[in-house]
C-alpha cells in the first residue's frame, strides 16, 4: 500500500502543477490585456482633448475668416493701407514732416540706406507735389 501511495501522490503534485501554470497563464494574458485597455483608454482621452483643440482652433479661424470678408475689414484696410476716404470725411494733408530730400530721395535718403529708386516723391510744394497729392484724392483737373 505504500507503493500504491507514492504513485498516486506526484500524479496528485503533477497535476496541481500544471493546473497553477494554466492558472498563471491565464492571469498573465488578463493582464496584459488590462495593461492594453488602459493604454487604449488613456491615448483616447489624449485623441478626445486634441479633437477639442482643435474644434477651438477652427472656430477661431472661421471667426477670423468672417471678420476678414466682413465689409468693416475691407473698408479698415481701404482706409488704413489704400488712403481711400468716403464722402464727407474730412481729410487732413501734414505738410513740412520730411526734408525736400528726402521727398526727392536724395542725399539725405541714401545715407539712411534707402534705395532712392524705390519712391521717388516730387519737392514740397512744387507743382508736381500739389498734381500727385490731388490724384491720390482722386479730384479730377
Amino acid at each position: 500500500m505504500k507503493h500504491e501511495r507514492s504513485e498516486s501522490a506526484p500524479r496528485i503534485s503533477f497535476w496541481t502543477i500544471i493546473g497553477l501554470l494554466l492558472l498563471l497563464l491565464f492571469l498573465l494574458n488578463y493582464l496584459d490585456r488590462v495593461n492594453e485597455l488602459v493604454m487604449v483608454q488613456s491615448s483616447a482621452s489624449t485623441m478626445e482633448r486634441e479633437i477639442e483643440l482643435a474644434k477651438q482652433w477652427n472656430l477661431q479661424l472661421k471667426n477670423e475668416l468672417s471678420y476678414y470678408a466682413s465689409r468693416e475689414y475691407v473698408e479698415e484696410i481701404a482706409r488704413s493701407e489704400l488712403g481711400y476716404v468716403q464722402p464727407g470725411d474730412d481729410v487732413f494733408v501734414v505738410l513740412g514732416t520730411e526734408t525736400e530730400s528726402d521727398m526727392l530721395g536724395g542725399a539725405g535718403a541714401l545715407e539712411n540706406g534707402q534705395n532712392s529708386s524705390a519712391s521717388v516723391e516730387p519737392a514740397l510744394f512744387s507743382r508736381a507735389w500739389w498734381q500727385l497729392w490731388l490724384d491720390r484724392l482722386g479730384v479730377a483737373r
